[in-house]
């Protein structure tokens, strides 16, 4: 099937043509019919699969030929991040330049005034994140009363980011008579009554069963000790044939550690995260789409946010806490009909969530292949390791009494005496019975733990109790013995 069987004008085609979009996707097949009839849709596509030309292509065609009449917005597409808004955009561009259609993009991080004077212009179309179109909505510089169709792509994305609430004020700010699409990667409970509330009798589509992984890429999986990982993923870096790679970490503060430790070895590695200024990792990106950035390290949320052609290689150097996250994350590679790897590096602290994502490729038909390395563990020392580990977990204490053979300790240091001893009375038991004081802690018979207590118990004499308190800061008896008053 051609694109020419989807109902697209000839001038889209035209333009489809000298862009090489030769076939539609799967979703492209599914979805674009059902936008051109008016059906609301509820698509579950995955990364890599051509989802965004699925909704842009139509609306297109519809918003041109409402081009001479256009006063305000008629469309509306919300995406959660500033990069997902900035690549639907270039989609646009390319695909909209036989066409009278115009688009204001509105995302965080930029000069407001600048978009102020975009939305002064008619424009048939707004790409926009929630946050910054509330903030333009509620001050005035928006109407969406013209709004006939509305696209929420990555809904998943957009409640794990908490934006749900942010969305439903925008659906109720739009026309009750619109067309609705809904483009999510998994389909939880709350994106299932988003749905229910706000979309009319929907038609459900999917090129691909929720969370699947694409076959197109080769699952790798390299089992290390937490010590040999850095190690481990500096020879992956030299053995493999990497064009282009992204390494993933779970955590924003450990991706800058990260790259330190790569720009050392000369691995070209950059860091790409949320705290970086927009126009920096603007052009981040587009250095690494012309290979002047050969690895970018990136955070979690960037998974959904970068769109590269060729992308050769990604590298898990943390197990994604999710399962369907790794799945987000290996579709950076292995996209229109290439090939990819998807390496993953995992220690025996993270056996619980390898083992759910090896359930989720279970389910695709697919497995790891084990990546063989000087410092890999096989997968029999990989679960000794594993299950040691969640054996020995220490248990929370019940309570803050000391334990059993800290206590037995204490009793020892303080039946030590002699010059010789004080020091080592000063090392174990006169910082552990002040802190015993200072928190209020009590013997077994109700009496408070302290040296001079202890030492007046077994009888000691005044100049060992002088000794000793000098050591932990209390006053010596004799200075707190009462003088006799002699008359006069």
């Amino acid at each position: 099937m051609s694109f020419r069987h989807l109902g697209l004008s000839e001038t889209l085609l035209s333009t489809l043509s000298s862009l090489s979009y030769h076939k539609p996707t799967p979703i492209q097949r599914l979805v674009i019919p059902q936008v051109l009839m008016g059906r609301d849709v509820i698509a579950c596509a995955q990364t890599g699969t051509g989802k965004t030309a699925s909704f842009t292509l139509p609306i297109i065609d519809i918003l041109h030929e409402q081009s001479a009449k256009v006063r305000m917005p008629k469309a509306l597409i919300l995406t959660p991040t500033r990069e997902l808004a900035q690549q639907i955009a270039s989609d646009v561009d390319k695909q909209a330049h036989k066409h009278a259609v115009s688009y204001a993009q509105l995302t965080g991080g930029t000069l407001m005034a600048a978009q102020e004077k975009q939305l002064k212009k008619p424009n048939h179309l707004l790409i926009a994140t929630p946050g910054r179109l509330m903030d333009m909505a509620e001050r005035g510089h928006v109407l969406m009363i013209g709004i006939t169709i509305c696209v929420i792509d990555e809904a998943d994305m957009m409640m794990d980011m908490g934006f749900l609430k942010d969305i439903e004020k925008i659906l109720q700010m739009l026309p009750k008579q619109r067309q609705t699409l809904l483009f999510s990667a998994t389909m939880p409970q709350d994106i299932r009554r988003l749905a229910t509330s706000f979309l009319h009798e929907p038609k459900e589509l999917s090129a691909a069963p929720p969370s699947s992984a694409t076959a197109n890429v080769e699952h790798v999986l390299s089992l290390v000790q937490p010590r040999d990982k850095l190690s481990t993923l500096l020879t992956t870096i030299q053995q493999e044939n990497i064009h282009s790679a992204i390494i993933f970490c779970n955590r924003k503060k450990d991706i800058d550690a990260l790259v330190s430790q790569l720009q050392k070895q000369n691995t070209g590695a950059t860091a790409i995260h949320g705290d970086i200024d927009q126009n920096k990792r603007y052009d981040i990106l587009a250095r690494f789409r012309q290979g002047q950035i050969k690895i970018l390290v990136a955070s979690n949320v960037m998974a959904r946010g970068i769109d590269v052609q060729n992308l050769s290689h990604v590298i898990n150097y943390d197990v994604p806490f999710a399962a369907e996250d790794y799945i987000h994350r290996s579709g950076r590679t292995g996209r229109a009909g290439e090939r990819g790897r998807s390496i993953t590096l995992a220690t025996p602290q993270e056996n619980t969530l390898l083992t759910a994502i090896e359930k989720l490729l279970v389910i695709n038909t697919l497995e790891f292949q084990l990546l063989s390395s000087p410092l890999s563990l096989s997968r029999a020392q990989f679960q000794r390791y594993a299950d040691e580990t969640a054996e020995g977990q220490p248990a929370r204490p019940a309570s803050r009494a000391p334990a059993p053979a800290q206590r037995k300790q204490t009793a020892q240091l303080t039946r030590e005496g002699g010059a010789g001893k004080g020091s080592a009375r000063r090392r174990g038991k006169g910082k552990y019975d002040g802190r015993q004081q200072r928190e209020g802690r009590t013997s077994q018979q109700g009496q408070p733990v302290s040296q001079r207590g202890a030492q007046q118990a077994r009888g000691k004499s005044d100049s060992t109790d002088a000794t000793a308190t000098a050591s932990t800061g209390h006053l010596p008896s004799f200075l707190t013995r009462k003088i006799p008053v002699i008359p006069s």
